[in-house]
């Protein structure tokens, strides 16, 4: 439909892919890589609010939906939906946490543009970053090779929240390549601005700080991404955070 209506100012968000198994062999058609409309496709869901229907591997049957897009040539970043239609009733707690100057819709259009999101499962202020050398770079970026580079992590839970991180992960072109247990980090581990742990026990604010080696950088084009694990009572949440991809030059 973008393509065709030849649409100058519209963004485009693909939810539920791969929702409805029957409905399969008609979306890729639409998922299928345009080079046409790239930029129009900004972001694509990475979990969906009821369980039942989480979504997993892609089209392909091996890897998940955001890897298979990306991997085929779309400029993405991920959200979550409540798959609500209805502004008065918004079921669950998935969203979209996007990354913005202030609280406007011209902020929130031009950041969602530059892919500044994260899908999330329970409320969490985060913003990710790759840095390569002395520059610094926010997710959804393209980023040049590097011999090594660090992608760190900014993050706020609020207080009341009884929540806590479990684990970060590193995904190289869509496979898991480094692993950051966070669950009893203290504030030493955490090198960021203001601090502060509920009990000890959780981190709540603070910057953690992942180095990316050689070996494990692939070659143009590549993109990596975090995916974060929470907990609460003690028990692992099932839909992890996804953050917006740094995209290799």
């Amino acid at each position: 439909m973008v393509k065709k209506t030849g649409a100058k100012r519209c963004t485009v968000i693909f939810a539920h892919p791969g929702f409805h198994f029957y409905r399969k062999p008609f979306e890729f058609s639409h998922f299928k890589f345009d080079k046409d409309i790239v930029d129009k496709i900004i972001d694509i869901e990475t979990h969906h609010c009821d369980p039942i229907t989480f979504l997993g591997p892609g089209y392909g049957g091996k890897l998940l939906f955001i890897d298979e897009a990306v991997q085929s040539g779309w400029w993405l970043a991920p959200i979550s939906s409540n798959d609500s239609h209805d502004y008065r009733n918004v079921p669950g707690k998935s969203r979209i946490g996007v990354v913005a100057e202030e609280l406007s819709q011209k902020a929130i259009f031009s950041e969602l543009k530059k892919r500044m999101t994260f899908a999330s499962s329970f409320p969490i202020q985060l913003f990710a970053s790759a840095l390569v050398g002395d520059q610094q770079y926010p997710m959804g970026r393209h980023i040049p090779t590097s011999e090594t580079l660090k992608i760190i992590c900014d993050f706020v839970i609020p207080e009341e929240e009884k929540v806590g991180l479990e684990r970060i992960e590193v995904l190289i072109n869509g496979k898991v390549k480094a692993i950051k247990k966070l669950r009893n980090v203290s504030n030493a581990d955490l090198t960021a601005v203001p601090q502060s742990t509920a009990s000890g026990a959780r981190p709540v604010s603070g910057r953690i700080v992942i180095d990316v080696n050689k070996p494990n950088i692939p070659s143009s084009p590549g993109y990596i991404y975090l995916r974060i694990f929470g907990y609460k009572a003690g028990k692992l949440i099932p839909s992890p955070i996804y953050v917006a991809p740094f995209y290799l030059k």
